[in-house]
């Protein structure tokens, strides 16, 4: 929401590893009136390149019917 990380998931989880971090959760934060689930197409590539296990928390920042399909999508 306006921040940006100095690392990215290779960095980030690389560094991680190195202290004995063995996984990560990241929030996932759609643009306004972004699909979740583009948001979370867009975070999985980012991830791509991670050294460790990660998982996602999508941030629900607006709402209409796709948003809730989304949802049901995203835990499934």
């Amino acid at each position: 929401m306006g921040t940006t990380a100095s690392d990215d998931f290779y960095t980030g989880t690389a560094a991680g590893l190195s202290g004995g971090t063995k996984s990560i959760i990241d929030f996932v934060i759609p643009s306004p009136k972004q699909p979740l689930m583009d948001a979370f197409r867009e975070w999985r590539g980012w991830a791509e390149k991670a050294s460790s296990d990660y998982v996602f928390h999508v941030a629900v920042t607006w709402w209409d019917d796709s948003v809730y399909r989304d949802m049901g999508t995203l835990v499934h």
